[in-house]
């Protein structure tokens, strides 16, 4: 996986430094005391979201509101320690990328479901939404990368030469009888096998 999954860490690391920096200074100004923040920070906030006309920001209904204290309760930690897991190149970190992955993703289907389903989203204001998506998107799958990889290796090496195992001869014939049923007689090979192994024993 070498080359590609460096480019995609990389493209990771970009996005999770943003979400580590904007998660506490931008959206958590829909939750924590307006008195924490700078003047001009409350201000950049008001301008940027009046530009795309993000009503659920300006409204803040209920919903809006608990996917915010979600996202720097539980999000936020998680994106730092993916931060951190990528900048170390620890091996736990495509299950923190997992994590993140499988809950923004959850995060964005109810924003989103409200903002197509209300018909009062603007493009500018959907279009937004895309880049939080398509990273969601990769974060969940690099998660799940890992798994993948394992079970193809896993896969490859089951349907190796018996040879190669150093098996005996008579264990030979019997693997390969083993894998041509499985091969050509599909369901009713689960059958045939189990008898073979009762024979075998």
């Amino acid at each position: 996986m070498g080359a590609p999954l460096r480019i995609i860490d990389s493209a990771l690391f970009i996005y999770f430094l943003i979400i580590a920096i904007a998660v506490p200074l931008i959206d958590g100004q829909t939750i924590l005391p307006i008195d924490l923040y700078p003047k001009f920070l409350i201000e950049l906030k008001s301008w940027f979201f009046k530009q795309i006309d993000h009503y659920l920001v300006f409204e803040m209904p209920y919903f809006y509101v608990g996917i915010a204290w979600f996202e720097l309760l539980f999000q936020w930690p998680v994106a730092l320690m993916c931060v951190y897991g990528i900048a170390a190149g620890k091996s736990w970190f495509s299950t923190t990328s997992l994590i993140y992955g499988s809950s923004f993703l959850t995060s964005l289907a109810a924003i989103l479901a409200e903002l197509i389903g209300s018909k009062r989203a603007s493009d500018k204001l959907i279009r937004f939404y895309y880049p939080f998506l398509v990273f969601a998107v990769l974060s969940f799958a690099r998660g799940l990368l890992p798994i993948f990889w394992h079970i193809c290796i896993n896969w490859q090496n089951s349907w190796a030469e018996p040879e190669e195992a150093g098996l005996d001869s008579w264990k030979v014939e019997d693997v390969k009888q083993l894998r041509s049923l499985i091969r050509f007689q599909g369901q009713s090979a689960i059958i045939s096998v189990i008898q073979k192994i009762n024979v075998m024993h």
